[in-house]
């Protein structure tokens, strides 16, 4: 009876950051976050790229592909992990900032009524 009052809902978990790599990432990042040594800390990092990058082999032959990786396990740690990485390290204000927006010239406008009127 022990057992059934002991479980662990998803909803009463905190939410994934990440979803596509599954709690158990979290959990390991998590974990990451907390340890004191730094030499630990820098190899438990690694471990988890390497591991990260084996759950997407479709994506080695991209030319950032470590650099992404790098940058989504500093999102999932909320950007609290304090590891040397390779690559230099996105900020959190950047990754919130909104694109500019684009000024579409009236011209290209006129030219796709245009093409529409000519289709018909």
């Amino acid at each position: 009876m022990d057992l059934v009052n002991n479980l662990e809902y998803n909803t009463e978990r905190p939410q994934l950051i990440i979803p596509e790599y599954g709690r158990h990432f979290q959990k390991m990042v998590d974990y990451a976050v907390t340890i004191e040594d730094p030499a630990e800390r820098n190899r438990v990092a690694k471990s988890i790229i390497s591991v990260m990058g084996n759950l997407q082999p479709h994506l080695r032959d991209v030319p950032d592909f470590q650099h992404k990786l790098w940058d989504q396990l500093f999102i999932m740690s909320d950007f609290k992990l304090d590891v040397e990485s390779p690559f230099p390290i996105t900020s959190k204000e950047m990754l919130q900032k909104r694109p500019s927006l684009w000024i579409i010239p009236k011209i290209i406008l006129n030219i796709d009524f245009m093409v529409t009127t000519l289709s018909e």
